[in-house]
């Protein structure tokens, strides 16, 4: 009997130096595990940070805009081109004189324009 006892104990030895390492070698993977995670848990944070930072900058930015400047950059555009439009309204009369003109001579002097082929 004192052989089957010391077998067992050898064997439950055994069995518990297996369970150790086991254990182990899950506590150590447990371990980097939770480190590589720490890791890109702060690589997050600095890229919130990053983007708060732009965030931040960006509205300082929007507010720093002057709005009222804008509206009368815009009346002042719009009144030039009511100006320009006014002034084109004015050419396109005299370049039809001009075209009628050029006909009268053209049909003076029996040439014919090479875009009327």
């Amino acid at each position: 009997m004192s052989e089957d006892t010391s077998s067992r104990n050898g064997f439950e030895r055994h069995l518990q130096t297996g369970i150790a390492v086991v254990l182990t070698a899950i506590v150590g993977w447990v371990g980097v595990t939770i480190t590589d995670l720490v890791k890109g848990q702060a690589r997050m944070d600095e890229r919130v940070a990053s983007i708060q930072a732009r965030i931040a900058s960006m509205e300082r930015k929007l507010d720093s805009i002057d709005m009222a400047g804008i509206g009368a950059r815009i009346e002042t555009l719009n009144r030039q081109y009511g100006e320009h439009e006014a002034q084109l309204q004015s050419v396109w009369p005299r370049m039809r004189e001009m075209k009628e003109r050029v006909q009268r001579l053209e049909g003076r002097a029996g040439i014919t324009a090479p875009w009327k082929n």
